[in-house]
C-alpha cells in the first residue's frame, strides 16, 4: 500500500540497512532528500513495522521526439524472514494500478541482476534501457583541470545536451540523485559548457558517465583522458565510440513497464539511456 514514508522512517531506514547494508549515515543522507521531495512509497507493514518497500521517483522519458511522465521505482527490498510470500509482488502490482488510475504514462526501474530481469517481467515490464561500455587507453597530464559541478541545475541544464531517447528525472528528484552520488564519493566534472563527466574519489579509473554534444564527442574525449591517472579506464556513456575506443560494447541497463497506449505503440526495445550512473 502507499504509505507515508515520514511514519515509518525508522523502520524503513533498517529495511534499507539490512538488505542493501549501506550504513544509517549513508542512509540518512538519502532520506533526508526523500522526505523534502515528492517521492512515493510503497510498503507491506506489519506490526508497525516496514518489512517490504519500494520508492517511486518521478521522471520523463523523452522518446522519438515526445516527452512522457513517468516513475522509477527503486530501493526494492524485503526483509529475509518475509520473502517468498508474494509481499513485493502485491506491492508491484498495487504500483501499477496506481499509475495508471493517476495517468501516469510508464514505470521504469534498474534490476540488479538477469533473475531480477526475470522476476519483474512477470509484472509486464520490459527490456528498455542501455548504455556503452568503452574503454580506453588514458593520456594523464596532471596540469589539466576542470571544475566540479557543485549546483544541480547546473547538471540539468548540460544533461539536456543528449538529443537521444533518454529517461530523466525531473524536479527536485534530480536533487535526490545528485544528494545520493555525492554522498556515495562522487564529482560531478564540468568540461565545457557543453559536456560533463562523473567520476569517483575512490576508483578514478571509471567516469561513471559522459555526456556532451554529438559532434563534439572526440573533442571532450579527450579531455576525460587527460583526467584519468591510471593507464586505462572505462567510459560509461550513451554513446558507441568504437572509433575511437580499444573496445565499445552496449550492456542491457534496465527495464519499462508501458501504460501508456501511445507509448506501447510506438515501442522500440533497447533504444533508451538510462542517466546518474545509476549503476
Amino acid at each position: 500500500m502507499l504509505i507515508d514514508a515520514l511514519k515509518y522512517k525508522e523502520s524503513l531506514r533498517d529495511l534499507w540497512n539490512v538488505v542493501f547494508g549501506d550504513d544509517y549515515g549513508y542512509i540518512n543522507c538519502i532520506y533526508k532528500e526523500e522526505y523534502k521531495n515528492d517521492i512515493l512509497c510503497f510498503a507491506e507493514i506489519e506490526n508497525g513495522k516496514a518489512v517490504s518497500a519500494f520508492y517511486l521517483l518521478k521522471n520523463t522519458l523523452s522518446f522519438e521526439g515526445k516527452s512522457y511522465q513517468g516513475y522509477y521505482l527503486y530501493s526494492a527490498a524485503t526483509l529475509p524472514q518475509y520473502r517468498k510470500k508474494g509481499l513485493m509482488g502485491k506491492l508491484i502490482k498495487e504500483a501499477e494500478l496506481f499509475c495508471g488510475n493517476e495517468g501516469i504514462d510508464y514505470i521504469s526501474l534498474v534490476p540488479a541482476n538477469d533473475e531480477l530481469y526475470n522476476y519483474y517481467k512477470k509484472f509486464g515490464f520490459q527490456e528498455a534501457m542501455h548504455y556503452w561500455n568503452n574503454f580506453f587507453e588514458t593520456d594523464y597530464q596532471a596540469d589539466f583541470s576542470v571544475e566540479i559541478i557543485s549546483n544541480a541545475e547546473t547538471l540539468k541544464a548540460m544533461r539536456k545536451n543528449y538529443k537521444g531517447n533518454m529517461v530523466d528525472y525531473c524536479g527536485t528528484a534530480t536533487d535526490y540523485a545528485v544528494a545520493a552520488m555525492k554522498k556515495g564519493k562522487a564529482d560531478f566534472l564540468k568540461l565545457s559548457d557543453s559536456a560533463y563527466c562523473c567520476f569517483t574519489h575512490e576508483n578514478d579509473d571509471i567516469a561513471f558517465e559522459f555526456i556532451c554534444e554529438q559532434d563534439k564527442l572526440e573533442q571532450e574525449l579527450k579531455k576525460v583522458l587527460k583526467i584519468v591517472s591510471k593507464p586505462f579506464c572505462v567510459v560509461i556513456s550513451p554513446y558507441d565510440m568504437s572509433e575511437f575506443s580499444i573496445i565499445s560494447f552496449p550492456k542491457k541497463f534496465g527495464m519499462i513497464y508501458p501504460i501508456n497506449n501511445e507509448l506501447k505503440r510506438d515501442w522500440q526495445y533497447t533504444d533508451i539511456y538510462m542517466n546518474l550512473a545509476l549503476n
